[in-house]
């Protein structure tokens, strides 16, 4: 059972958060909100959100799963505004998902979500922490788009880097030092490689104002990050590129 107000740019930042990895995915849902884990087709990135009911002007539900195909309710989502407040309703015995939007009613078949795999996020002990403004990351993704396919990010006693190169003196560097971050936590120094195009599309889906950044050498890149203002989660998993340094 679900029965939910919510407004449309809450909602679009939630399928947004997700569908940069997946196309469809499977929603937990219980009576105080709603969670997803995905994991990409090429098995690099993993996402998962969790949001609380207090994000939704309306909430009731009954434990349940939802498959739901992320790229038609995309479409649906663009014939309204941001300020606009969708209603969501479960129709359990057609398996639709029902969604109004001002004077438009769109039934949406749900996909099965009982042969949809449901991953665990993995522990991972980094030993770099930092948080910053996503517009600060953002820069460095733009610049360092013409150049290469990677991006290094480093973490160290002296703030936070993020580059990329190719041969020659082709390159990029954003340095923030220590006092332009807004937090950092180190163990010990890290630097890892990822690669640029799902590193850009993770960061240019994060609509909070801050994120954070855990690292080690050579491990998964871990992105935390607030949503649904502030009533909610997010976080994005992504493998490294090994290479020797």
């Amino acid at each position: 059972m679900l029965h939910a107000k919510v407004k449309l740019n809450i909602l679009k930042e939630i399928v947004d958060t997700a569908s940069i990895l997946v196309p469809e995915a499977k929603f937990n849902i219980e009576d105080n909100g709603l969670m997803t884990k995905a994991v990409d087709p090429s098995r690099i990135a993993m996402v998962s959100i969790e949001v609380r009911k207090e994000a939704f002007e309306e909430f009731e539900a009954k434990e349940s799963m939802l498959g739901i195909d992320l790229e038609k309710l995309k479409e649906t989502l663009k014939l309204g505004s941001s300020e606009d407040v969708l209603i969501l309703d479960w129709d359990k015995d057609a398996n639709t998902l029902v969604l109004k939007v001002g004077n438009l009613t769109r039934k949406m078949p749900l996909i099965d979500a009982g042969g949809m795999p449901d991953p665990k996020m993995p522990e991972l002990d980094l030993p770099a922490k930092v948080t910053l403004p996503v517009e600060e990351i953002k820069k460095g993704v733009a610049a360092a788009k013409s150049i290469s396919d990677n991006i290094s990010l480093k973490i160290s006693e002296d703030g936070f880097d993020l580059s990329s190169k190719a041969e020659g003196a082709d390159q990029a560097n954003l340095h923030l030092p220590k006092d332009a971050l807004i937090d950092i936590e180190i163990r010990e120094s890290a630097r890892s490689t990822y690669p640029l195009e799902q590193f850009s599309k993770m960061i240019n889906a994060i609509k909070s104002p801050n994120v954070t950044i855990r690292l080690g050498t050579d491990y998964p890149l871990d992105i935390i990050f607030e949503m649904a203002n502030g009533m909610g989660n997010g976080r994005y998993l992504l493998a490294p590129r090994v290479e020797n340094y």
